[in-house]
């Protein structure tokens, strides 16, 4: 590794900057990257945690999984209309990364992209893209404001696990599948409304959220599956509707401020541990 080397101007001819380049130069604090360039492959500059800013081209439309990953000084980064997708984990543990600016380009966005940015407040995910990946947004703690643009189809496992900083979220009409985990452990999130075009609520989905008081289940949902409410300590009422079929062990599991309940007599099974 060349952990001494603090700046580097790539060749005006280069078009790849390829996998590892740059991987673990801890002392690396500026690179200038010609318009010549069209790729950045996988971990290209991860680990390089003296990196501030990194200007990229117009030029590139592909950046490779990881590639900022473990950029603990990167604050800003501004990503090129040129690029159509996120990869894998290509932020994560950019713990000062505080502003992206994502173009409407993109048609998806990879899973850990942002996992770990301890920094990021606010963001803006532009209406071409329609599913967030696993653990998108996971550990975040000081993103408090997410706007969910009404492209978005599926919110994947873990997506926001761990914001804790996270206070309210809208959840469009859109959404049809919110994954496992989804909100597990945003233990400041006091309100949140459910879409009718969920049909289940899906294991470990609002475990922890200990700020969370009250819940107001869709019509559309058969299904509450395990740990979807458990340890929400300040949930006090949950109305559930006569569409809900089974509630899985351990639903509302260390429920300890809850006071309400009303149960459907459409519902069929009721798991062991359910309200333990």
């Amino acid at each position: 590794d060349c952990t001494s080397l603090k700046s580097i101007s790539l060749p005006v001819n280069l078009i790849l900057i390829d996998d590892l380049v740059f991987s673990g130069c801890k002392s690396l604090e500026e690179v200038i990257i010609p318009s010549s360039v069209m790729s950045i492959g996988n971990s290209s500059f991860s680990e390089c945690i003296s990196l501030v800013k990194l200007n990229i081209p117009s030029s590139v439309k592909s950046i490779g999984n990881s590639s900022f990953s473990g950029c603990s000084s990167l604050v800003e980064m501004i990503i090129p209309s040129s690029v159509n997708s996120i990869k894998n984990f290509l932020f994560s543990q950019c713990t000062s990364l505080a502003k992206v600016i994502i173009p409407s380009s993109l048609s998806s966005i990879g899973d850990s992209t942002f996992e770990g940015c301890k920094s990021l407040k606010e963001i803006y995910i532009p209406s071409s893209i329609t599913e967030y990946g696993t653990s998108t947004f996971k550990g975040c703690t000081a993103l408090k404001l997410m706007t969910i643009s009404s492209s978005i189809k599926v919110i994947g496992s873990s997506t926001f696990s761990g914001c804790t900083s996270i206070e309210e979220i809208l959840i469009p009409s859109s959404v049809k599948k919110i994954k496992d985990g989804s909100f597990y452990g945003c233990s400041s999130l006091k309100q949140i409304e459910l879409p009718s075009s969920v049909t289940a609520i899906e294991p470990y989905t609002f475990y922890g959220c200990t700020s969370l008081q009250e819940i107001s289940i869709p019509s559309s949902v058969a299904l509450i599956d395990a740990s979807a409410f458990a340890c929400c300590s300040s949930l006090i009422e949950v109305l559930i509707p006569s569409s809900v079929k089974y509630i899985s062990s351990n639903a509302f599991e260390n429920c300890s401020s809850l006071e309400t309940i009303a149960l459907p007599t459409s519902i069929s099974s009721i798991s062991p541990f359910c309200f333990k």
